[in-house]
């Protein structure tokens, strides 16, 4: 009989085998030899759902929007440890963008910074509509959801209109009463998970990075010129030094999982931020549009890759206010039914 260290070597060594190509990064994808279970698989289904963050009608708590990437980075971890058999992989690399010469920036944590306290401080900033997506690629397997919808966050609500799959929905939140509206009838959320909605906080989470930051050349994002800001590492570094709660269990894995510790070594990370030029005209120094971009091996030889998007425009347009000022034109419509997820 084999004795523990040497099938500890072999199972080392049994994870360390097929290399594949992603763009420029040449990335090591491992093997488990356990067969995947049942309850793994359909707790990773379940996972694969909530990247879509609205899936299920429950937006994720506190951070929806701006902590899509780090969810699908939560659930490819939980894909890897529960052993499943990925697609077959194919060549994927990052979009064009990405590949342009990048300008030398002195000081671009200052720039995001100053975005950030912008964003967060300037009335006018405080009511806008968005639009998005997030699309999720297991191999041959892709899935995109689409999102679009209105922000009034000094009266902390928002709606959120939805297409999952062939799913639709609409979600108003305003104060402590939510509704969510499937098929044409509107039922009362439950307020212990139904959670603020603010689609710019999170982005403070990225300050320690951008000394690796560079800038990318001018663009606009509807007529507003913008600086184009991107940063790109390794999911390790990323759980390591993000101050993002999010990681804080996966923090503590990481010291002691060798596997682990492959899999983020060999996962790309990249986020892009759209921010108003000083000197425009209006939305100046406005986060105005981001994306994300999470290329992570699995087990079996394949990729899980997830692209979000989202933009804000038409900020300080008064039929927000309308539009969210009182939950009393939809409570009449409210059936007095649970709502049950599909």
């Amino acid at each position: 009989m084999r004795s523990k260290a040497n099938r500890k070597a072999d199972r080392k060594a049994h994870l360390r085998t097929n290399h594949y190509h992603k763009g420029n990064h040449e990335v090591t994808t491992t093997h488990s030899a356990a067969p995947a279970r049942s309850e793994s698989i359909r707790s990773i289904q379940e996972q694969e759902r909530g990247l879509t963050c609205t899936a299920s009608m429950r937006p994720p708590r506190r951070r929806f929007i701006s902590r899509f990437s780090c969810a699908a980075f939560a659930a490819a971890a939980l894909l890897f440890a529960a052993g499943c058999t990925a697609y077959p992989s194919e060549v994927s690399g990052f979009p064009a963008a990405s590949e342009a010469e990048p300008a030398v920036t002195s000081d671009v944590t200052a720039r995001v910074a100053k975005a950030i306290e912008v964003s967060d401080t300037e009335p006018e900033a405080q009511s806008f509509w968005y639009t998005g997506y997030v699309k999720n690629n297991i191999g041959r397997r892709s899935t995109t959801s689409m999102y679009d919808g209105i922000v009034y966050r000094p009266g902390d609500a928002y709606q959120v209109n939805g297409r999952v799959a062939t799913r639709t929905y609409q979600y108003f939140h305003f104060g402590d009463k939510s509704y969510i509206n499937r098929g044409g009838v509107w039922f009362r959320g439950n307020p212990e998970e139904m959670q603020p909605l603010d689609p710019l906080a999170g982005f403070s989470d990225w300050l320690p990075f951008m000394t690796d930051a560079v800038q990318l050349p001018d663009s606009e994002v509807l007529s507003t010129p913008t600086d184009v800001i991107q940063v790109q590492l390794d999911a390790r570094e990323w759980v390591e030094r993000s101050p993002s709660i999010l990681f804080d269990e996966l923090r503590e894995e990481l010291a002691d999982d060798e596997t682990l510790q492959h899999v983020l070594e060999n996962t790309v990370v990249k986020m892009t931020l759209w921010i108003g030029k000083e000197d425009a005209p209006k939305q100046a120094n406005y986060i105005l549009q981001y994306s994300t971009w999470l290329v992570m091996p699995l087990p079996g030889g394949g990729y899980l890759d997830q692209e979000t998007f989202f933009r804000f425009y038409q900020h300080d347009d008064p039929a927000i206010v309308d539009q969210l000022s009182s939950p009393d034109r939809i409570e009449k419509y409210v059936v007095d039914a649970v709502f049950e997820e599909l």
